[in-house]
Protein backbone atom coordinates (compact mmCIF):
# COMPACT_ATOMS: atom_id res chain seq x y z
CA UNK A 1 0.00 0.00 0.00
CA UNK A 2 3.12 2.42 0.95
CA UNK A 3 6.59 2.67 -0.08
CA UNK A 4 8.52 4.86 1.17
CA UNK A 5 12.41 4.48 -0.11
CA UNK A 6 15.75 6.26 0.64
CA UNK A 7 14.37 9.14 2.45
CA UNK A 8 16.28 11.94 3.69
CA UNK A 9 15.36 15.56 5.19
CA UNK A 10 16.96 18.49 7.38
CA UNK A 11 14.86 21.22 8.81
CA UNK A 12 16.71 24.55 7.11
CA UNK A 13 19.44 25.55 8.53
CA UNK A 14 19.62 22.09 11.27
CA UNK A 15 21.36 18.72 10.72
CA UNK A 16 19.91 15.84 8.86
CA UNK A 17 16.67 14.75 10.30
CA UNK A 18 15.97 11.50 8.18
CA UNK A 19 18.98 9.79 6.81
CA UNK A 20 18.21 7.11 3.81
CA UNK A 21 14.97 5.80 4.72
CA UNK A 22 12.72 3.27 3.87
CA UNK A 23 9.64 1.49 4.85
CA UNK A 24 6.94 -0.08 3.72
CA UNK A 25 2.99 -0.78 5.02
CA UNK A 26 0.75 -3.12 4.11
CA UNK A 27 -2.81 -3.06 3.59
CA UNK A 28 -4.65 -3.80 7.33
CA UNK A 29 -1.52 -3.99 9.02
CA UNK A 30 -0.30 -2.02 12.47
CA UNK A 31 3.47 -1.00 12.18
CA UNK A 32 5.32 1.08 14.65
CA UNK A 33 7.81 3.43 14.85
CA UNK A 34 10.05 3.47 17.76
CA UNK A 35 13.11 5.46 18.55
CA UNK A 36 14.53 7.68 20.92
CA UNK A 37 13.10 11.46 20.86
CA UNK A 38 14.98 13.57 18.06
CA UNK A 39 15.36 10.72 15.90
CA UNK A 40 13.00 11.67 13.05
CA UNK A 41 10.03 9.08 14.14
CA UNK A 42 7.08 12.33 13.79
CA UNK A 43 9.11 13.53 10.53
CA UNK A 44 8.41 10.32 8.67
CA UNK A 45 4.55 11.07 9.33
CA UNK A 46 4.48 14.68 8.17
CA UNK A 47 5.86 13.86 5.08
CA UNK A 48 3.89 10.79 4.41
CA UNK A 49 0.79 12.63 5.16
CA UNK A 50 2.40 16.01 3.13
CA UNK A 51 2.74 18.52 6.08
CA UNK A 52 6.24 18.51 4.82
CA UNK A 53 7.72 18.28 1.58
CA UNK A 54 9.98 15.64 0.55
CA UNK A 55 13.44 16.57 0.62
CA UNK A 56 14.95 13.49 -1.23
CA UNK A 57 13.65 10.10 -1.53
CA UNK A 58 10.32 9.21 -2.92
CA UNK A 59 7.06 8.25 -0.86
CA UNK A 60 4.55 5.95 -3.28
CA UNK A 61 1.19 5.09 -2.68
CA UNK A 62 -1.10 2.12 -4.32
CA UNK A 63 -4.65 3.57 -5.25
CA UNK A 64 -3.91 7.31 -3.49
CA UNK A 65 -5.87 6.25 -0.79
CA UNK A 66 -7.84 8.12 2.06
CA UNK A 67 -5.49 9.44 5.03
CA UNK A 68 -6.46 10.80 7.99
CA UNK A 69 -3.40 12.18 11.13
CA UNK A 70 -4.21 12.01 15.05
CA UNK A 71 -1.61 13.87 17.17
CA UNK A 72 -0.26 13.40 20.32
CA UNK A 73 -3.21 16.67 21.92
CA UNK A 74 -6.13 15.70 20.51
CA UNK A 75 -6.52 19.66 19.91
CA UNK A 76 -10.33 19.75 20.07
CA UNK A 77 -12.57 23.05 19.41
CA UNK A 78 -13.47 24.02 22.88
CA UNK A 79 -16.37 25.86 21.93
CA UNK A 80 -17.69 23.48 19.56
CA UNK A 81 -19.50 20.76 20.47
CA UNK A 82 -18.04 16.80 20.10
CA UNK A 83 -20.06 16.33 17.33
CA UNK A 84 -18.96 19.41 15.81
CA UNK A 85 -15.23 18.51 16.32
CA UNK A 86 -15.98 15.21 15.05
CA UNK A 87 -17.79 16.75 11.20
CA UNK A 88 -14.43 19.05 10.95
CA UNK A 89 -13.39 17.28 8.34
CA UNK A 90 -16.12 17.51 6.28
CA UNK A 91 -16.83 21.36 6.66
CA UNK A 92 -13.29 21.48 5.58
CA UNK A 93 -13.65 20.03 2.32
CA UNK A 94 -17.84 21.42 2.09
CA UNK A 95 -19.48 18.04 2.92
CA UNK A 96 -20.14 16.69 5.94
CA UNK A 97 -21.74 13.53 5.92
CA UNK A 98 -24.03 13.15 9.16
CA UNK A 99 -23.94 9.58 9.05
CA UNK A 100 -20.38 9.24 8.82
CA UNK A 101 -19.86 11.32 12.03
CA UNK A 102 -22.45 9.18 13.84
CA UNK A 103 -20.74 5.72 12.64
CA UNK A 104 -17.36 7.51 13.88
CA UNK A 105 -19.12 8.36 16.94
CA UNK A 106 -19.96 4.73 17.62
CA UNK A 107 -17.44 3.16 16.62
CA UNK A 108 -15.68 5.30 19.47
CA UNK A 109 -18.35 4.80 22.19
CA UNK A 110 -19.24 8.09 22.15
CA UNK A 111 -22.85 8.51 21.02
CA UNK A 112 -24.39 9.81 23.96
CA UNK A 113 -22.36 12.21 24.48
CA UNK A 114 -22.13 14.25 20.73
CA UNK A 115 -24.01 17.06 22.54
CA UNK A 116 -21.13 17.92 25.02
CA UNK A 117 -18.15 20.16 25.01
CA UNK A 118 -14.52 18.84 25.33
CA UNK A 119 -14.33 20.78 28.11
CA UNK A 120 -17.12 18.23 29.63
CA UNK A 121 -14.73 14.94 28.93
CA UNK A 122 -12.73 13.35 30.45
CA UNK A 123 -8.70 12.96 29.15
CA UNK A 124 -9.70 9.51 27.47
CA UNK A 125 -12.70 10.55 26.26
CA UNK A 126 -11.45 13.63 24.00
CA UNK A 127 -8.26 11.05 22.57
CA UNK A 128 -11.50 8.97 21.22
CA UNK A 129 -13.18 12.32 19.92
CA UNK A 130 -9.69 12.73 18.03
CA UNK A 131 -10.03 9.36 17.07
CA UNK A 132 -13.52 9.79 15.66
CA UNK A 133 -13.03 12.56 14.06
CA UNK A 134 -10.18 10.67 11.94
CA UNK A 135 -12.44 8.11 11.03
CA UNK A 136 -15.15 10.42 9.99
CA UNK A 137 -13.05 11.19 6.55
CA UNK A 138 -13.55 7.30 6.15
CA UNK A 139 -9.86 6.70 5.93
CA UNK A 140 -8.21 3.56 4.61
CA UNK A 141 -4.89 4.87 6.33
CA UNK A 142 -4.58 5.81 9.72
CA UNK A 143 -1.11 8.56 10.97
CA UNK A 144 -0.66 8.12 14.68
CA UNK A 145 1.73 10.15 15.86
CA UNK A 146 2.24 9.40 20.28
CA UNK A 147 -1.68 9.04 20.70
CA UNK A 148 -1.65 8.14 23.86
CA UNK A 149 1.20 8.98 25.16
CA UNK A 150 -0.91 11.24 27.99
CA UNK A 151 -3.45 8.90 28.98
CA UNK A 152 -2.63 6.55 32.23
CA UNK A 153 -1.71 2.96 31.73
CA UNK A 154 -5.65 1.73 32.50
CA UNK A 155 -6.77 4.20 29.27
CA UNK A 156 -3.91 3.40 27.16
CA UNK A 157 -4.51 -0.22 27.64
CA UNK A 158 -8.60 0.67 26.47
CA UNK A 159 -7.59 2.93 23.35
CA UNK A 160 -5.01 -0.21 22.22
CA UNK A 161 -7.89 -2.19 22.05
CA UNK A 162 -9.72 0.15 20.91
CA UNK A 163 -7.46 0.49 17.86
CA UNK A 164 -7.31 -3.17 17.43
CA UNK A 165 -10.91 -3.46 16.98
CA UNK A 166 -11.28 -0.44 14.41
CA UNK A 167 -8.71 -2.20 12.20
CA UNK A 168 -10.38 -5.04 11.94
CA UNK A 169 -13.63 -3.58 11.42
CA UNK A 170 -13.07 -0.92 9.59
CA UNK A 171 -10.04 -2.81 7.35
CA UNK A 172 -7.37 0.15 8.39
CA UNK A 173 -4.24 0.32 8.13
CA UNK A 174 -2.25 2.33 10.63
CA UNK A 175 1.73 4.11 10.92
CA UNK A 176 1.84 4.62 15.01
CA UNK A 177 4.65 6.31 16.64
CA UNK A 178 5.61 5.32 20.05
CA UNK A 179 8.00 5.54 22.45
CA UNK A 180 6.55 2.63 25.01
CA UNK A 181 8.09 -0.27 24.04
CA UNK A 182 5.02 -2.53 25.29
CA UNK A 183 2.22 -0.32 23.38
CA UNK A 184 4.74 -1.07 20.34
CA UNK A 185 4.75 -4.77 20.65
CA UNK A 186 1.52 -5.31 22.15
CA UNK A 187 -0.45 -3.61 18.96
CA UNK A 188 2.25 -4.44 16.01
CA UNK A 189 2.23 -6.49 12.95
CA UNK A 190 5.67 -5.18 13.00
CA UNK A 191 7.76 -2.78 15.15
CA UNK A 192 10.59 -0.61 13.04
CA UNK A 193 13.40 0.87 15.60
CA UNK A 194 14.68 3.96 14.41
CA UNK A 195 17.71 5.65 15.35
CA UNK A 196 19.88 8.99 13.90
CA UNK A 197 16.92 8.87 11.04
CA UNK A 198 17.75 5.20 9.94
CA UNK A 199 15.97 2.38 10.39
CA UNK A 200 17.69 0.33 12.68
CA UNK A 201 15.56 -3.09 12.22
CA UNK A 202 12.36 -4.66 12.64
CA UNK A 203 10.60 -6.74 15.23
CA UNK A 204 7.61 -9.16 14.00
CA UNK A 205 5.38 -9.99 17.90
CA UNK A 206 3.56 -13.17 16.32
CA UNK A 207 0.88 -12.60 18.91
CA UNK A 208 -2.06 -14.76 19.20
CA UNK A 209 -4.93 -12.44 18.86
CA UNK A 210 -7.52 -15.06 19.45
CA UNK A 211 -6.07 -14.91 23.04
CA UNK A 212 -7.59 -12.30 25.60
CA UNK A 213 -5.68 -8.77 25.58
CA UNK A 214 -4.13 -9.68 29.59
CA UNK A 215 -3.13 -13.74 28.30
CA UNK A 216 -1.03 -11.98 25.14
CA UNK A 217 0.50 -9.74 27.19
CA UNK A 218 1.60 -12.32 29.76
CA UNK A 219 2.69 -14.62 26.65
CA UNK A 220 6.23 -15.89 26.09
CA UNK A 221 5.66 -14.28 21.86
CA UNK A 222 5.12 -10.58 23.59
CA UNK A 223 8.09 -11.35 26.24
CA UNK A 224 10.12 -12.35 23.14
CA UNK A 225 9.04 -9.23 21.39
CA UNK A 226 9.90 -7.03 24.29
CA UNK A 227 12.99 -8.18 24.46
CA UNK A 228 13.68 -8.04 20.51
CA UNK A 229 12.61 -4.67 20.30
CA UNK A 230 15.09 -3.54 23.91
CA UNK A 231 18.02 -5.42 22.25
CA UNK A 232 17.68 -3.40 19.32
CA UNK A 233 17.42 0.19 20.84
CA UNK A 234 20.39 -0.65 23.21
CA UNK A 235 22.62 -1.70 19.83
CA UNK A 236 21.89 -5.44 20.74
CA UNK A 237 21.43 -8.02 18.44
CA UNK A 238 19.50 -11.50 19.56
Amino acid sequence: MLQVRDLSFQYRGGEAVLDGLSLDLAENEVVSLLGPSGCGKSTVLRIIAKLLDVGKGAVTWQNDPELAFVFQDPALMPWATIAENVSLPGRLNGKIDQQAVQAALSAVGLTDMDARFPAQLSGGQRMRTSVARALAASPKVLLMDEPFAALDEILRFQMNELLLELKEKRGLSILFVTHSLYEAAYLSDRVLVMDQGQIKGDVIPKLDRSLGAADQRASSAFTSAVSSISALMSGDRQ
